[in-house]
């Protein structure tokens, strides 16, 4: 690698300075060339995967359009074929468009609905004429002189639709449970890695819910003997008014963990060999210094200067050569051995989003319009269903 290391020779005259002869016989050394290391290029990850878990919540019965009106073999027609008259009672305070889903209901099941109103008016001026104390707030009449207040009636009503509850509630103990669908399955087979379970990042088993339930419970009494001919109650909650059920979106992403690690990685090594590199020419100029200075003869104050000074040259530049071919070799390990990151798998994990429910009952205070709107409508439809779904049971024999 060195020029020439000269002996030493010390060269002295009668009157004159010691002259250290040069030590290298050339002030350019020969040196093993710095391998050119290409960086790696940073691996670009898989990109993100987004996809959907649908599920449906199917309707239950779905209440006929209350413009359907058809005869029923449900009530039983009277002379001529002229149907059963039905006067409704609900001393209770009904849901909005309660009223009117029973009546549609008993119009599409037979009946001849009356007018209804005036009953309360005709059951006080009976309790007066009895010299019974009013109702007290909350009860419910006695049903023997509702029936005569009915038969007091310009035109008596064959049957008496007594509505003895009939409420509009939240449902907010609903939980869908979702785990062991088919559909949940084969999502996650399609999505590799993917877990249904209760921990963040999977496809929880289980949705809790908030809709809407509503009870209605109803007696047909003979106006003419006073017996009770049907009784029924029914509850309907929101899927089974809304005619395609309760759709549960789940969306999904898979993403890549590791891409900081993987690129951090190259980095670092792309890093240690540039650091490497750079090393080695600056040991380069050391080394060239050293020989430029060690090619020339200098003068000393004395031989023992002269030799020290040729000693510490030769010594130096052995140093430096040392360090410059062991940095050369470790530099061509590290060229020929790249990061383990190069060639590591890409590590995903997924995001899951929270359920999101359509129509969506929940209440979180910030109601649009158009939200309030359609859980209106809902509720409606609610109503209409269960009274449907209720008389539609009767049978009079």
């Amino acid at each position: 690698m060195r020029g020439t290391v000269l002996l030493t020779a010390i060269a002295t005259g009668a009157c004159s300075a010691p002259i250290a002869e040069p030590v290298f016989t050339t002030a350019v050394p020969t040196l093993e060339t710095i391998p050119i290391v290409q960086p790696l290029p940073a691996r670009r990850p898989p990109p993100d995967i987004q996809d959907e878990l649908v599920l449906r919540v199917p309707p239950g019965p779905t209440a006929p359009d209350e413009f359907d009106i058809v005869n029923s073999p449900g009530a039983v027609p009277g002379p001529e074929g002229a149907r059963p008259g039905a006067i409704i009672y609900a001393p209770g305070v009904l849901p909005p468009g309660g009223l009117q889903a029973v009546e549609t209901a008993l119009l599409r099941h037979g009946f001849a609905v009356l007018d209804q109103t005036g009953i309360d008016r005709r059951i006080t001026a009976l309790r007066d004429s009895l010299g019974a104390p009013p109702v007290a707030p909350g009860r419910t009449p006695d049903l023997a002189q509702v029936i005569r207040a009915v038969q007091s009636g310009e035109r008596p009503a064959d049957y008496l639709f007594l509505v003895e509850r009939f409420t509009v509630s939240p449902a907010s103990d609903r939980a869908l449970e979702i785990g062991g669908l088919p559909e949940t399955r084969a999502h996650a087979e399609q999505n590799p890695g993917l877990r249904i379970g209760d921990a963040v990042g999977e496809i929880p088993t289980r949705i809790p819910s908030r809709w809407y339930r509503t009870q209605i419970s109803a007696r047909l009494l003979d106006v003419g003997t006073g017996s009770i001919v049907w009784l029924g109650s029914h509850d309907v909650e929101s899927p089974d008014a809304e005619p395609d059920g309760i759709v549960v979106r789940i969306s999904t992403e898979r993403r890549v963990a590791n891409v900081d690690r993987i690129n951090g990685g190259i980095a670092d090594w792309n890093e240690r060999t540039a650091e490497m590199a750079q090393e080695a020419r600056l040991l380069q100029g050391e080394i060239r210094d050293v020989y430029a200075v060690g090619s020339e003869a200098r003068t000393f104050d004395s031989e023992e200067a002269a030799l020290a000074w040729q000693r510490s040259t030769r010594a130096e530049a052995d140093r430096l050569e040392r360090e410059y071919r062991d940095l050369l070799e470790r530099l061509n390990e590290l060229a020929s051995s790249p990061p383990v990151e190069y060639e590591m798998e890409w590590d995903t994990y997924y995001v899951v989003d929270t359920p999101r429910l359509d129509p969506d009952f929940s209440s979180d205070g910030a109601e649009d319009a158009a939200r309030g709107e359609r859980i209106e409508a809902h509720l409606e439809r609610l109503v209409r269903t269960v009274a449907t779904s209720l008389i539609n049971t009767i049978v009079i024999n």
